[in-house]
Parts: C-alpha cells; structure tokens; sequence
C-alpha cells in the first residue's frame, strides 16, 4: 500500500449529480482513516475493493448530515460483506448515544453485527497515536454560524485535524468556520494541507494562508459557484501563492504522499 489521500466526495452541503458528499480516505504506513462518511461513501470504497477489512478506523469531524449521512449504509454493507475484526469510530462525544440509537432504528444491532463497533469520543486539542500515525484533533468555529441561527442550537463540536507520521505531515481541515481555524495546525510547517473551500471566499483563503509554511494545497467541499469559475481560481491562486502547489479536488482523486 502506497500512502495517499483519495477524494471519495468532494461536494459541499448541497447534493451534486457530479459529486459525492464529504468522505476521504488517508492511508499511511499500512493504515486507512476513513475521514468523515458522507453519502454514498459506502458505494465508493465497494468500488475499489475497500470493504468489508480495508478500512482501519473511522474519523467523523462534526455530525453535518453531508459528513455523516452515509455511515449506516457503510455499517450495513460491512455487516452483508461479513467483517469480523472491530471498527473504531472516533467522532464528537455528544453523537454517540444518538447515533446507537438511530443505528438501533434501523435494525443496525448489535446482535447482529458479526464485529464490534467500537465508539470513541475525541478528546479535542490531544495528541495521540493510532497505528503508525500521529494525530491531533482541534476544535474549530464551524458551528458558531448554525449557533447564531438557532434560539436553541445543539451542543456539539466541530474539529480538524494534523496527521504526522515519520518526517511527513497532513492537514485536514474538514469544515470551519474561516482560515484562521487553521493557524493551530499549520504550526509548524506541513508538507499537504486539504482545505474546504465552501464557507468563505478564495480570496480570504488565499490571502490568509499567504505568509504560512506549506507546500500542497488541495481544495476541497466545492460547490456550483467555485466549479464554475475553476480557470479563475487557479489563475488567482499562482498569483496569490506563488511557489505553492494549488489542485482543485474531484471524486475518485488520488493524491500521493511521497
């Protein structure tokens, strides 16, 4: 296995005919992070032959139904496809009750279920290791917008994340609330960062991550208004960051990480 970071859905919260919901998988040193679950997750990892033991652990940012929506049909095929071994699911503690629930309602239950599923509530702004690789998860601002909205909005968290293993680092950023969400991770320096790009303009992105240390960048949670204008935005992004790698990401892209 070579490591790499492959675009399952790229798509922001609206549903695209060309696009998936938000699902990435990380695979580093034999180990594959499925990065949040957006629908139809489950259909493109059966595609490349990732079900039912490819996956190692899951990793849910925030419960946005566009990063959550597919997780139990990807329960459900691993359950048909006969999993045995446990599947870790790190996500924000105050999903876990209700999302056993939901899977309970949809007949997803334990006594079924030839393998564990084993619930594992972040612990925002640690470092710890899984497998071979280093990982921290920070709180971001992402559900500030959703508390200004509601009179009675939901607790909860939203998170990004820095993965390090050897000399080699990532950063993804899953949703927040603006580039400044990042400064934390981009200290120090990355080789990669994976950046959504559906919450604030090109240009504040641009401008803010100007000065910082990194090498890729690869933008992701495109919607119809960014896929439009793609020619400008790569043109605006050589300008804005000169000597930087800019890629635009689409489903089914496989980014190596040398």
């Amino acid at each position: 296995m070579n490591d790499s970071f492959l675009f399952l859905g790229t798509s922001d919260g609206r549903s695209c005919w060309q696009r998936a919901h938000t699902s990435s998988l990380l695979e580093a040193r034999g180990t594959r992070i499925l990065l949040d679950c957006g629908e139809p997750c489950s259909r493109a990892l059966c595609d490349r032959g990732l079900v039912p033991e490819g996956i190692h652990a899951i990793f849910l940012s925030h419960l946005h139904s566009d990063h959550v929506g597919g997780l139990p049909m990807l329960i459900q095929n691993l359950w048909l496809a006969k999993r045995r071994s446990p599947l870790p699911i790190y996500m924000p503690r105050e999903g876990i009750a209700p999302l056993k629930r939901w899977l309970h309602t949809c007949y997803l239950c334990d006594c079924l279920m030839p393998f564990r599923l084993d619930f594992r509530p972040w612990r925002a702004g640690k470092t710890f290791r899984w497998k071979n690789l280093r990982v921290r998860a920070i709180r971001n601002r992402h559900l500030e917008g959703l508390r200004r909205l509601c009179e009675r909005p939901p607790a909860g968290e939203s998170l990004s994340f820095r993965f390090e293993w050897g000399r080699r680092s990532l950063v993804w950023s899953a949703d927040i609330y603006g580039p400044e969400d990042l400064a934390p991770l981009l200290a120090p320096p990355t080789e990669t960062l994976v950046c959504e790009l559906a919450h604030f303009s090109p240009e504040t992105l641009f401008r803010d991550l100007a000065p910082r240390r990194f090498k890729k960048l690869v933008l992701t949670h495109l919607g119809e208004k960014a896929l439009r204008r793609l020619p400008g935005l790569r043109r605006l992004a050589a300008k804005m960051l000169p000597g930087k790698t800019v890629l635009f990401a689409r489903d089914g892209f496989r980014m190596p990480l040398p």
